[in-house]
């Protein structure tokens, strides 16, 4: 029952997220994800799971990776190549020269998603990735998964992000996808 769609709706996830979505049983859905990560996950350091059973991360081993000193290191050397955009990701995308990113990390973007959308946004992700760019997104509610006439362009690496996946502390996403940009434009 937590986990259900009404209670989703009620709790502020909007209507349009369950547009597109393919899971019959949302509830079960999320308890199955739910067992995942309080069974085959060791709790002493999953932080998502830490912070939603005691309100915070708790000691350091419990520290999401980005808030551990080491990376934040990192984070504090790169914080000036950070440009902050207020725009749709399919505007700034069609602002960028072709074969021009590295990687992109899309989290769960295509979950309000038509099918199209998803395949032309896609389509512009790899237009403007460099050969061997690697693409990540995750899907939760919604099956996304590059569509077939983006084949020759992108190359899907499947055992990867199914390894990734069940490694994943943050649990609730159905599958990750990565891809790999193969040619240039």
């Amino acid at each position: 029952m937590f986990f259900s769609r009404g209670l989703l709706r009620r709790l502020g996830r909007d209507p349009a997220f369950f547009a597109h979505c393919e899971v019959g049983d949302v509830g079960a859905h999320y308890l199955a994800r739910a067992e995942h990560a309080l069974v085959d996950i060791p709790i002493r350091t999953n932080p998502w799971v830490a912070y939603m059973l005691a309100g915070g991360f708790g000691p350091e081993e419990r520290f999401p990776d980005y808030l551990r000193p080491g990376p934040q290191a990192s984070i504090r050397d790169r914080v000036t190549r950070i440009e902050v955009r207020t725009v749709s990701l399919d505007e700034t995308l069609r602002s960028l020269p072709s074969a021009s990113v590295d990687a992109c990390y899309l989290s769960d973007v295509f979950e309000l998603s038509t099918p199209d959308d998803h395949a032309a946004t896609l389509a512009e992700v790899a237009r403007v990735g460099r050969p061997g760019a690697r693409i990540c997104y995750w899907n939760n509610l919604v099956p996304r998964r590059r569509p077939a006439s983006l084949a020759g362009r992108l190359a899907t690496d499947e055992p990867e992000a199914d390894r990734l996946h069940r490694l994943d502390r943050a649990f609730l996403y159905s599958r990750l996808v990565i891809e790999t940009v193969r040619t240039a434009p």
